[in-house]
């Protein structure tokens, strides 16, 4: 739903600056682009929700591996727990996070 509204006030937004502005428009219109941005924004504030949703422990391994790029070898010294337990916290991370953005 936010997503058609998003689409839609681009359109009336796109109506309304080509009366103003037609000298300054490109040739091609970014309108495309623009509703990209807008839905990539929204995965990503569902993404960031579903990480957040996450338990402790694995949001900590997730973070530590995606954003750091920590190997799972020093996530494991760095969070005193073994290796195996290490990544069963991402592989459950990760389905996780795919079924919520799977779900949105």
């Amino acid at each position: 739903i936010a997503r058609n509204i998003a689409i839609d006030a681009l359109r009336k937004k796109k109506v309304q600056s080509m009366v103003h502005y037609t000298d300054t428009l490109p040739e091609h219109s970014n309108y495309h682009d623009a509703a990209s941005e807008v839905e990539a924004s929204e995965t990503q504030k569902h993404l960031l929700a579903a990480i957040d949703s996450l338990p402790e422990k694995q949001r900590e391994v997730f973070l530590l591996r995606q954003h750091s790029q920590m190997p799972f070898k020093k996530i494991a010294e760095y969070t005193n727990q073994p290796l195996n337990t290490v990544l069963g916290h991402m592989h459950y991370a990760i389905n996780k996070l795919k079924k919520a953005i799977q779900e949105n």
